[in-house]
């Protein structure tokens, strides 16, 4: 059974911070992929410092636009008592689908994020060139998660990937689909004790 089955909603970024901060953690690191100009993630980042004041909240964006990239920095250095910041990539495929050279790059803790978010980025359609790279993107994400944490991939278009894909990267999925927004949203989890 998913570990958050406890939740009367399907899981979702706030119920997945909630898990988070009641199995102990006093911090959380997000790496957020395709972020934008940062309005999800200052939303996020709001949301969680009002029900959580206590939490620590260190929150990487990135993304292709270097306008997204300023738009978020000058988003972030308005927000108290969080560390965040936003990195520009012109394209993600510099970390040849390694998650390693990746957490260097970004300063990333080694043991990995406890959530990696994915909204309309690198495994929907219309974005990756085709399924197979999104494949690729997918693995590399399970490889970016610490032991316990999630994944949350959504966006307006269908995902390229799907259960099979998540069981290959022996990810738990939780949930396949948002009901707040009416589309699909995968949330993973890593398994605690798994090395991939």
């Amino acid at each position: 059974m998913p570990c958050l089955v406890k939740y009367r909603h399907l899981p979702n970024t706030r119920s997945v911070i909630e898990h988070i901060f009641k199995s102990g953690k006093r911090e959380v690191t997000i790496l957020d992929v395709a972020g934008g100009n940062g309005d999800l993630s200052e939303r996020i980042i709001k949301d969680t410092q009002a029900r959580f004041p206590e939490l620590a909240i260190a929150y990487r964006l990135v993304d292709f636009s270097q306008g997204d990239i300023d738009l978020a920095n000058k988003r972030f250095g308005t927000l108290k008592h969080v560390t965040a910041s936003a990195t520009h990539k012109e394209n993600m495929s510099v970390y040849h689908f390694d998650a390693e050279q990746m957490k260097l790059d970004l300063g990333l803790p080694q043991e990995g994020v406890d959530i990696v978010i994915n909204s309309g980025g690198l495994l929907n359609g219309g974005v990756a060139r085709n399924v197979e790279e999104a494949r690729s993107y997918n693995r590399m994400f399970a490889n970016l998660i610490r032991p316990g944490g999630f994944g949350i991939y959504s966006g307006l278009t269908d995902l390229y990937i799907n259960v099979t894909d998540h069981d290959e990267n022996d990810m738990k999925i939780l949930n396949r689909y948002d009901e707040y927004s009416g589309r699909q949203m995968h949330v993973v989890q890593r398994p605690e004790s798994q090395d991939l």
